[in-house]
C-alpha cells in the first residue's frame, strides 16, 4: 500500500515483526474513532479551561498513537489542536477539529485495509481439532482474567485461523482490548456448543 497517512515501511522497518506491528494498529483502531468521538463532545464546551484541557489531554494521546503507526501527517494535525488547546485558541479548535476527525476516519479505513491484506496474505492450514483446543484454552485463560495468555491465544489463533474464524477472532481481539473477558468465555463457550 502507498500513498496514504501510514509510512508502511517505516513502520515495519521500526517494529521488526508484521504481528507485533498489526497488534499496535489494532489497538490504535480501537482507541483512536472512541477518542475522536470524545474530543468532538467537548467542542461545545471549549470556554470551559478544564474542557480545554481534557481536549489536550485526549488529542495528546491520540497524536502519539498516530506516530506510533507512523502516521506522520495526522499526528502533525493532532499536535496543532493540543498546541491550540494549550493556548486557549478555541476557534482555531472549532475549525479545524472536522478536518482532523476525518483525517482520523480515513486513516483507521487505511488501518483496517492494511490489516485485512495482511492477514488474507497467510497461507491457511487449520487443524479443526487443534483451532477447537486452543479457543477452549482461550476460554480458560478468559475466565481467570489472564490478559497475556488471552493475548497469545488470539496471536496464536489468528495466524493459523480459517477465513470463516477471521472475523469471529476480530470480535474477541475486541473484547480483549476492552478486558471484557467473561464476554469472550461466553462467546467461545456459545460457538463450541
Amino acid at each position: 500500500m502507498g500513498n496514504g497517512a501510514v509510512d508502511w515501511e517505516k513502520g515495519l522497518a521500526e517494529y521488526g515483526d508484521r504481528e507485533f506491528y498489526a497488534e499496535i494498529l489494532r489497538a490504535y483502531l480501537v482507541h483512536a474513532p472512541a477518542t475522536v468521538g470524545q474530543l468532538t463532545g467537548y467542542l461545545d464546551q471549549l470556554a470551559s479551561a478544564e474542557i480545554r484541557q481534557a481536549y489536550r489531554v485526549a488529542v495528546h494521546g491520540l497524536k502519539g498513537g498516530c506516530y506510533s503507526i507512523k502516521a506522520d501527517g495526522v499526528g502533525a494535525s493532532a499536535l496543532a489542536l493540543e498546541t491550540a488547546a494549550k493556548n486557549g485558541d478555541v476557534d482555531f479548535i472549532r475549525r479545524r477539529h472536522g478536518e482532523f476527525a476525518a483525517q482520523v476516519q480515513a486513516l483507521t479505513q487505511e488501518v483496517q485495509r492494511w490489516l485485512d491484506e495482511e492477514i488474507a496474505e497467510k497461507p491457511v492450514a487449520v487443524n479443526p481439532q487443534l483451532f477447537a483446543l486452543k479457543l477452549r484454552a482461550l476460554a480458560l485463560a478468559a475466565q481467570d482474567s489472564r490478559g497475556a495468555v488471552v493475548s497469545a491465544l488470539l496471536n496464536e489463533l489468528t495466524a493459523a485461523a480459517a477465513p470463516d474464524d477471521r472475523a469471529f477472532l476480530t470480535g474477541l481481539r475486541r473484547l480483549s482490548d476492552n478486558i471484557e473477558y467473561d464476554a469472550i468465555a461466553a462467546q467461545i463457550t456459545a460457538r463450541l456448543a
